[in-house]
């Protein structure tokens, strides 16, 4: 293993390690543009030039192998000029237009200029102008000018998404980045260009000219489009989410994410969202109610069905939500009729996998119901004991937290006709859809952003959701609906926070035993029996990867 001194600090390192990833070992930041840790080494932007002694030239860092006994220095006047004139180079044609730039706030190449350079430009002629708004496919737009040609974005979607429709062309200024003739850029990772571009030349359609990203809190979450549970930040700002980008978290999903999961969060912001409580009148038409009134009714109709009450819940509710789900209707309720639909049956498209990040399965919470249901109901034949009853007109209370029951059951009219000889039908649902049209009572519930809790990956990785921010309107959080019920039983309750319930459901499931919200953490952690699955993405390009999970 080498050991060199950078800017007077020695350094260890594994053989085969460059000398910009030593510098990073010593917290020393090196500038760069073309590199990107999970891409292949282009050494092409020239700006992490470094002064090696006893070599009489500058060396790019990104592509030097350290070697043993190696003096770097980092700051020297020669190194300073040297990344000035880069920049310079950089800016000649470069618009300067960062005042209506998408990437203004988080761009490395504004940073850089104000750290090494913050002089105006010397040139007195025209620059050479380029194609702006490009229309590269569905998702991206190109500014040709802001462009720096790091070829980040040519490099991860050859590697990461083995699609080869980007490159560049001619030379010189006149160089281009640009799609190949009949390829538009079109593939379910095409976004991740836009986060690996180090200026703001590939912008995303939906994000485009919302929000200034200054404005934007970042709230740590996990996306909810399938079970891989890809780690993300939540960006939004008084209640609206602008967009989802991916957390970075070598266990899961590196630092990428698909398309579908990033642009899932429009929902949130939809207005078909239910907005507050909704009964059901006599000539079959739903109006408005107060929450009050709603329990008051629900409270009811649980009290004349006894033990013969029932509940379907979701996968893509918490752990917790799933534990107290449980425990209110064996415990609350003394009924055994409840159960969660982890069936996935939407068209093909929906449903579709690589051995990337996007799994088949769309249940983001399936092992959670997995491992928690049964500790309620050892035997889990309770799904089709309710069908069963609804058939027969004997379920006098049924409810169901599932916004997406009816599009995932596999005999969906078996169960639309059921569910209407219901009695009492409850919904607690994020959307207006078909279920909620049906029921006698329709509940808002808060959707996954507005939640603090825990979800279980498939490989029993158990990772934590953040709450970005309250409710909208009425809405109220899944976890604490079984509390409000339970007040309105007149049972004596108390206040329930999400951490609470997981230490109690961590004591008695011994597959979450021994975790806790701190051990959890912002990267999770595995429950008892999971299995580590390092995901291909993690390995740096041409390294030996294991075959694809």
């Amino acid at each position: 293993m080498p050991k060199l001194t950078i800017d007077g600090k020695e350094v260890t390192v594994e053989k085969g390690q460059t000398v910009m990833n030593a510098a990073e070992k010593l917290g020393i930041d090196i500038p760069r543009f073309c590199y990107h840790p999970n891409l292949s080494v282009a050494g092409n932007c020239r700006m992490c030039l470094v002064d090696i002694e006893k070599i009489p030239k500058l060396l790019t860092s990104c592509t030097t192998e350290a070697a043993e006994g190696m003096v770097v220095h980092t700051t020297t006047d020669k190194v300073k000029d040297a990344q000035r004139v880069v920049l310079e180079f950089l800016l000649v044609n470069h618009p300067i237009d960062c005042p209506i730039c998408d990437k203004a706030g988080e761009c490395p190449l504004q940073d850089q200029y104000y750290k090494f350079s913050s002089e105006p430009s010397r040139m007195e002629v025209e620059k050479t102008h380029k194609p702006k708004r490009v229309d590269l496919g569905p998702t991206i737009k190109l500014d040709q000018e802001r462009c720096v040609l790091c070829t980040r974005c040519v490099r991860f979607l050859e590697e990461f998404a083995d699609d080869h429709s980007l490159g560049t062309v001619n030379r010189g200024d006149r160089t281009i980045l640009t799609t190949f003739p009949g390829q538009p850029l079109d593939n379910v990772y095409s976004l991740n260009t836009v986060d690996v571009c180090p200026v703001g030349a590939l912008t995303s359609k939906d994000f485009r000219f919302k929000k200034r990203v200054w404005f934007l809190k970042k709230t740590p979450s996990i996306c909810t489009f399938c079970a891989t549970g890809c780690n993300i930040n939540v960006e939004h700002d008084e209640g609206h989410v602008y967009r989802i980008r991916p957390r970075e978290n070598d266990g899961v999903n590196g630092p990428w994410m698909c398309d579908t999961g990033r642009l899932e969060y429009t929902f949130v912001n939809s207005e078909d969202r239910v907005k507050c409580c909704l009964v059901r009148g006599e000539d079959h038409r739903q109006s408005r109610s107060g929450w009050d009134e709603v329990l008051k009714r629900i409270a009811e109709a649980i009290l004349h069905a006894g033990n013969r009450a029932a509940g379907i819940a979701s996968p893509r509710m918490t752990n917790e939500s799933l534990y107290e789900f449980g425990r209110f209707f064996q415990m609350t309720l003394k009924s055994q009729r409840f159960a969660a639909v982890t069936s996935d049956i939407g068209p093909i498209e929906g449903r579709r996998a690589d051995d990337f990040l996007i799994r088949a399965d769309k249940n983001p919470n399936r092992r959670g119901v997995e491992e928690i249901l049964p500790h309620f109901d050892p035997q889990g034949e309770a799904l089709q004991k309710i069908l069963e009853a609804a058939e027969a007109g004997k379920l006098p209370f049924l409810l169901i937290l599932d916004q997406d029951l009816l599009s995932r059951v596999e005999d969906h009219q078996r169960w639309h006709s059921a569910l209407e000889k219901v009695s009492c039908l409850v919904v607690g649902s994020t959307l207006e859809n078909e279920l909620t049209k049906m029921a006698h009572i329709v509940l808002p519930l808060a959707s996954w952003v507005e939640e603090e809790g825990t979800y279980t990956r498939f490989d029993g990785r158990v990772q934590r959701v953040w709450r970005a921010f309250p409710a909208r309107g009425e809405a109220r959080e899944t976890l604490a609906l079984f509390n409000c019920v339970a007040a309105a039983l007149g049972k004596k309750t108390q206040a329930v926070r999400p951490q609470a319930v997981f230490d109690e459901l961590a004591s008695r499931i011994r597959f979450y035993g021994g975790l806790s919200y701190p051990a959890i953490g912002k990267d999770g952690a595995l429950g008892a029996g999971g299995e580590t699955v390092v995901p291909r993405l993690s390995y740096g390009p041409g390294s030996e990867q294991p075959a694809a999970t």
